[in-house]
């Protein structure tokens, strides 16, 4: 496409600007190349898209998703059978796995094969102005705050009943974990850590874990997707190895600190590998008693 015609359909687009302003996500992908771009939650996201799509080396950019409201999404890619990239796109969805599978059913449906997640995004509701509740005594404010109460006010739900979503089902409110992965803890005053998060098409993982600091005892509760693989784990300078099975889609694993040990906050090193033996990630955490490391596994 000559340069001219580029800018001519640039400024088409920035001039239909209004008739996507209720647009909270755009995604544009090339007819000819397969380079797409999408953008979320702006006043424009029809005309940024179009300009991701163009930097992307896209030439003849076409709305494929135009989504007026908030929630997470995700973009697929795979191959057409005649080696051209196909890309699906999805948006709205109250969790990643939702919002995975639609990409990934939208890659298919428009003649891509093995489809694979390059992007998820979150956007997230606005915050409302509410009036400031009345002071709750102490042990029921824990409970409700309690990380693992399952208790706490979710999204779409304040009634005070578990959250709906089977990905953070009975694991504490949709906001205290959008704020552990935002803020991945403080190292002066260490709370839940979120400590990464990892695409792979493995059916199991192992984990390998030790005490990279001093050994002074410390101890961990290993949790996956709610359930405990391992109760009370030593933590020593020898490795230890734990199997884990995965599920498709977002699989949750949690180290919870039972202790410190004599010197500092519980500390450990671990590395992951793939059932290929393929070492994917390598993590550590260091949290106070009570406190918990979340790292999170995509399976595709």
């Amino acid at each position: 496409m000559n340069k001219k015609l580029r800018f001519s359909l640039f400024f088409f687009v920035m001039a239909l600007g209004p008739l996507f302003s209720k647009a909270q996500t755009t995604v544009y992908v090339c007819t000819t190349n397969g380079a797409y771009g999408f953008c979320y939650g702006g006043a424009n996201t029809s005309g940024c898209a179009y300009s991701e799509c163009i930097k992307r080396g896209g030439q003849t950019p076409s709305v494929i998703l135009s989504y007026p409201g908030k929630g997470h999404g995700a973009i697929a890619v795979g191959k057409s059978s005649d080696g051209r990239q196909i890309v699906g796109a999805s948006a709205g969805y109250s969790d990643y796995s939702g919002a995975i599978a639609r990409a990934k059913e939208e890659c298919r449906r428009r003649g891509g094969e093995n489809p694979r997640i390059t992007h998820t995004f979150y956007d997230k509701e606005e915050k409302k102005e509410e009036k400031k509740p009345k002071e709750k005594p102490e042990k029921e404010q824990q409970q409700k705050d309690d990380f693992w109460s399952g208790k706490s006010d979710t999204k779409n739900n304040t009634t005070g009943k578990s959250n709906e979503d089977p990905f953070w089902e009975g694991k504490g409110s949709y906001q205290t974990n959008e704020n552990t992965k935002s803020t991945g803890g403080n190292s002066k005053n260490p709370g839940n850590q979120f400590i990464g998060e990892v695409e792979s098409k493995t059916k199991t993982l192992k984990i390998v874990c030790w005490d990279h600091g001093k050994e002074d005892g410390d101890r961990v509760q290993i949790r996956n997707n709610k359930s405990i693989i391992r109760s009370n784990l030593y933590l020593t300078k020898a490795k230890k190895y734990i199997t884990v099975y995965l599920k498709w889609g977002m699989n949750r694993i949690d180290f919870k600190a039972l202790n410190q040990g004599s010197v500092g906050t519980n500390t450990a090193s671990f590395e992951i590998f793939d059932d290929k033996g393929a070492k994917i990630a390598k993590k550590e955490w260091s949290i106070t008693t009570g406190k918990t490391a979340t790292l999170l596994i995509v399976k595709l």
